[in-house]
């Protein structure tokens, strides 16, 4: 990332391990005092970072929990958005006072297909939990697979004055540079730098 420093600041999961952690709890048990909990270390995370003219922040774990994992009183959840929604939101409202009520926020959600993603998650809390469910019986557990697109519009629906984008999966994949290209675009990177980057071995495989 250091050819990137000088255009935006960067901050991945390791960089947000406790408002993570905050997050996926309320996710698993959206209860208020949760909620309270994943404000305070959003909070105490952007009071922590610098002012640049561009901030990436990507975590998956800030719409809160996985669909397929248990929930509350052990119900599996079934989709982002009861969850992402109350976060998004607060998300928003902590940029806002952390940086100004004019700053520029995107919403950049990377989506795709709904059973190929399925599958993935399956896999995913295969490795994490394991037990003996197979995929057919997980597959079965939910009426409809989610749509990660209209989850994305739903999950952002209230909000006003924020720029969304979803970006297939299934589209950048087939670029230069992977699903990063998404992120690259909104950058306005000099050509030289964009052409100099390096791709990056794909990481997540499932």
């Amino acid at each position: 990332m250091h050819k990137l420093s000088p255009f935006a600041a960067f901050y991945f999961f390791d960089d947000l391990a406790e408002v993570s952690s905050a997050a996926r709890l309320y996710g698993k048990k959206p209860l208020f005092w949760n909620r309270i909990k994943f404000r305070s270390e959003l909070r105490r995370f952007l009071e922590s970072i610098e002012d640049r003219k561009s901030i990436v922040i990507s975590c998956e774990s800030l719409c809160g929990v996985m669909p397929g994992y248990n929930g509350l009183f052990r119900k599996r959840v079934k989709s982002y958005v009861p969850t992402a929604r109350v976060l998004t939101g607060i998300l928003c409202e902590e940029l806002r006072s952390q940086f100004g009520g004019d700053v520029d926020i995107l919403l950049l959600y990377t989506t795709r297909d709904s059973e190929p993603w399925l599958k993935s998650v399956f896999g995913h809390i295969s490795r994490t939990k394991g037990g003996s469910e197979n995929f057919l019986t997980f597959r079965n557990s939910f009426l409809t697979v989610p749509n990660l697109v209209e989850e994305a519009e739903k999950i952002t629906a209230n909000l006003t004055g924020i720029r969304i984008m979803t970006a297939s999966l299934e589209k950048y994949t087939q670029t230069k540079y992977g699903p990063a290209m998404a992120v690259l675009e909104q950058l306005d990177l000099p050509l030289d730098v964009f052409d100099g980057l390096v791709a990056q071995d794909r990481q997540n495989v499932g």
